[in-house]
């Protein structure tokens, strides 16, 4: 997987479910994964195999990696989530 698509799963999956993690709970990962599967994906993402995603899931969570807010490194991942955080807000960034 190239890093810019990485990096951009990482952003998404802290802003659509691990920041809302309340704090000093583990969450519990098969129901994590399937709010994942019925979330919608921002385009780049649409293209990466789910099982894929849930791999990284159950290892973020297995290793507390949650917690650790990522850093959109590369100005194109940074300006799609922007899109997508606008989307969020003006309500049509919906669920299947």
């Amino acid at each position: 997987m190239r890093a810019k698509v990485l990096n951009m799963l990482q952003c998404w999956l802290y802003d659509a479910f691990y920041q809302h993690i309340p704090a000093g709970r583990q969450p519990k990962t098969k129901k994590l994964v399937e709010e994942a599967r019925k979330t919608t994906r921002p385009e780049p993402l649409k293209s990466v195999e789910f099982p894929l995603i849930e791999k990284i899931i159950r290892d973020d969570l297995g290793h507390r990696k949650y917690r650790v807010p990522p850093t959109p490194g590369d100005p194109t991942v940074r300006k799609t989530l922007q899109k997508t955080l606008q989307r969020a807000v003006n309500g049509t960034y919906l669920r299947n």
